[in-house]
């Protein structure tokens, strides 16, 4: 239940977004800011690793940041089961 309330009040807050410029900026600061956070976390993991990421560290948090905010309701993703 904790999710499915959470993704409607990130729906209100994009609803209101919409409707205020005000907030609309203030929303977009905070995004922003979310993306900064996972590219700087996915640089890090990388550069620990020595390994060359894929495509760029800010795709890959764009990438993060939209599964993360726009996942749809349901139980979390089970553990894969090896093979």
């Amino acid at each position: 239940m904790h999710l499915i309330g959470w993704l409607s009040l990130r729906t209100g807050l994009i609803l209101s977004a919409l409707r205020t410029p005000s907030f609309r900026d203030q929303l977009a600061d905070r995004e922003r800011i979310a993306r900064d956070a996972h590219t700087a976390s996915i640089t890090a993991t990388f550069d620990a690793l020595g390994v060359t990421p894929p495509v760029g560290p800010a795709f890959l948090a764009l990438i993060v940041h939209a599964l993360e905010a726009d996942r749809a309701p349901g139980p979390p993703l089970p553990p894969s089961q090896g093979g």
